[in-house]
């Protein structure tokens, strides 16, 4: 059983990743909206490094948080990112469709992974497991949508996915900040 210390700890070394993953999908999702007509090769390639680079930093994430029990939870989603990642950018002539599936999956395998990661998480200080709870929540249903309807054209593609990128972005940055607020308190009761 992880102690409350343990958990402090933990939390104290990965507030910032949470903040900087956060801040990554603003960037993403305004890179998206500001340039909608970007050719689908671009689309691939700036969605696949996006994905490498958010699964490196979960994979960070796993290497400094080596004593708490919900490690398997980043291990897997960092995975999960950089093998989305990686097929986006080996096969960069990937059409829409397969692309739509893509992101889909992984926002679905992402949301999955991100509630149970906040689930195990809920005993920790302050609201940040909640708000990863709804960031995992809105993966999932912007999953969903683009499975149920995977015609979209290109521009409504990335449309949905510059605005997902920037919601997720703002609840995981903002879960992050209330993190290390939350750890200052505790930090403080704890002194």
């Amino acid at each position: 059983m992880t102690t409350r210390v343990e958990v402090i700890e933990f939390n104290r070394n990965i507030w910032w990743i949470m903040v900087v993953r956060g801040l990554i999908g603003i960037i993403f999702g305004f890179i998206a909206l500001i340039w909608p007509e970007i050719t689908l090769w671009a689309i691939v390639w700036v969605f696949g490094i996006y994905a490498i680079i958010d699964g490196i930093i979960a994979l960070v994430h796993v290497l400094r948080g080596e004593k708490a029990e919900h490690w398997v939870w980043s291990l897997l989603l960092g995975l999960v990112a950089v093998g989305a990642g990686i097929v986006c950018i080996v096969w960069p002539d990937i059409t829409v469709l397969v692309l739509v599936y893509i992101v889909a999956f992984y926002a679905i395998l992402f949301g999955v992974i991100g509630l149970a990661s906040a689930i195990s998480r809920r005993k920790t200080p302050g609201p940040a497991w909640f708000l990863q709870i709804a960031a995992s929540v809105l993966a999932i249903i912007f999953g969903i949508i683009l499975l149920v309807h995977p015609d979209f054209s290109v521009k409504i593609f990335v449309y949905l996915l510059g605005g997902w990128a920037i919601f997720f972005g703002i609840l995981l940055t903002a879960a992050g900040f209330q993190l290390k607020t939350e750890l200052n308190r505790a930090e403080d009761t704890t002194v």
